[in-house]
């Protein structure tokens, strides 16, 4: 049974996984204010991919509900402003008047775009994955978060199960944010799911590795001959899982295939946790790549006077791309336990 991260004794320094949930009362608590200091350093690892935000439809459901009502709210203060100041204002030009009047949609739409600066590079996970019979069965037997007399907790109840199913699925742990008490209940009867009260408690459990002796030794590792082969044979394998994009110089040109020569240059590492057997680290690095481009070429036609004949060719170009890589270390031998990127689109300039 999971215990609140706090509780928890591990041998794991730093984040025991890089997967996170936050759930719709810790966004309310910053008033849905990404530029807020705690979800500003929470959005930066996650641009980094040192951590991968989940979230759900029905959490994003529930998030535009609450912005909404605060939209609402915002807006009838501001009328009854001008209500009362309608005296004054109507001494200005007609398109000044029309300035001042503030577009609800515009707003919410405005609010929420800002809220998509977190959900940048999230997994989004749908009440499909919801097993509806388990669901009720919940209910019927008062498990949490049903615990309560009258409880009918169904959003929390359905969003702990698609998220557990996850987990299930993939072999997988996940940090759950949230200050609900039925929720964390519910999160708390879960192998795979690990309670964390606030944003705040996460940070300070990732900043703990910086302090790690270990962490120097894993770095050294990370310059491995061993590590940039087996990011290579990572790229080469699984590179057609990137979003790729070509903004070079051929006409038209799209990309055919890719191979990853060398690494140029190691740009940072960071690592996320050191256990007894396995650490976990986010590289950038720069990768030579050869890519064989499919592009149009014109050429005159020497059997007509005037006409041009267009068809498509293949050449092969240089580049050197910064690529994102998870990699995991054992920590006894400094060998490489596994590769995987995590950059999710490329573009080939």
């Amino acid at each position: 049974m999971a215990k609140p991260i706090s509780d928890q004794s591990s041998d794991i320094a730093g984040l025991k996984t890089r997967h996170v949930f936050m759930d719709t009362c810790e966004y309310e608590k910053y008033n849905f204010n990404v530029v807020h200091p705690t979800l500003t350093n929470l959005r930066q690892i996650a641009d980094a991919r040192v951590i991968q935000i989940h979230t759900t439809d029905i959490t994003k459901n529930e998030i535009v509900r609450h912005v909404n009502a605060k939209v609402l709210e915002y807006i009838h203060h501001q009328n009854l402003r001008i209500e009362r100041s309608k005296k004054w204002i109507d001494q200005f030009p007609t398109k000044f008047k029309q300035e001042i009047l503030i577009d609800k949609n515009e707003l919410l739409k405005e609010w929420l775009s800002q809220l998509d600066l977190i959900w940048l590079w999230s997994i989004d996970h749908g009440i499909e994955s919801v097993n509806i019979a388990e669901l009720f069965n919940s209910y019927f037997e008062k498990k949490p978060p049903f615990d309560d007399d009258d409880s009918k907790e169904f959003p929390d109840a359905a969003w702990v199960m698609m998220l557990e199913n996850w987990c299930k699925k993939n072999d997988s742990l996940m940090y759950m944010i949230t200050s609900d008490k039925a929720a964390g209940r519910a999160v708390s009867q879960s192998e795979c799911l690990i309670l964390v009260n606030n944003t705040e408690e996460l940070l300070e459990e990732y900043n703990k590795i910086k302090n790690e002796k270990g962490v120097g030794l894993i770095k050294g590792y990370l310059n491995s001959a061993n590590v940039i082969e087996k990011i290579k044979d990572e790229f080469n394998n699984n590179w057609k899982t990137i979003e790729t994009d070509y903004w070079g110089e051929a006409r038209d040109g799209k990309i055919d295939s890719m191979i990853a020569e060398s690494v140029d240059a190691i740009y940072q590492t960071t690592v996320i946790s050191i256990g007894n057997e396995i650490a976990e680290c986010v590289m950038d690095v720069a990768v030579v790549l050869s890519v064989v481009i499919d592009y149009q070429e014109d050429v005159d036609d020497p059997e007509m006077e005037y006409s041009i004949r267009t068809y498509r060719d293949a050449r092969t170009e240089y580049h050197t791309e910064r690529v994102r890589f998870l990699v995991r270390i054992d920590t006894a031998s400094g060998r490489v336990d596994g590769v995987e990127i995590l950059s999710q689109f490329l573009v080939i300039s």
